[in-house]
């Protein structure tokens, strides 16, 4: 798969669907771009009609952003120690590369962070609404 192409694969490609009929489903992608971003709001808004909890859409929204902007900064940190031949793990190393990690890959344009093997590696993240049974108020 081309990920300049394609940024965001579904699976199944009607998630609308999988969601009503509580099928498994999953969304994978390189880079949190816009694109990702709408395709998750639309999930999410499917998702939560599905259980009448629109009213989580907001907390879950900076749930899922937080989650994701965690994971990409901890794959970049571990390819970049990989790629420094740093050890993550030895507190001497760590602090040696983290010195260098700011700059070279968190800065928006940072030449490391548009050329970096990580713009290939993708982020997958699997639903499974039927192990989702949400309670009602009655039931809290």
């Amino acid at each position: 798969m081309d990920l300049i192409d394609n940024p965001v694969e579904t699976y199944p490609s009607n998630i609308r669907d999988a969601i009503l009929s509580q099928s498994d489903f999953y969304i994978q992608f390189a880079l949190c771009t816009r694109e990702v971003e709408s395709q998750l709001m639309k999930m999410l808004r499917v998702f939560l009609s599905r259980y009448d909890i629109l009213y989580l859409r907001d907390v879950i929204v900076a749930i899922i952003k937080e989650l994701i902007t965690n994971a990409v900064k901890a794959n970049a940190k571990r390819l970049y120690f990989k790629n420094k031949n740093l050890s993550i793990d030895n507190p001497d190393e760590y602090i040696l590369g983290m010195r260098s990690f700011k700059h070279d890959v968190l800065f928006e344009n940072s030449e490391l962070r548009s050329t970096s093997p990580m713009s290939q590696q993708l982020a997958p993240a699997q639903f499974t609404p039927s192990q989702f049974t949400p309670q009602t108020s009655q039931q809290l």
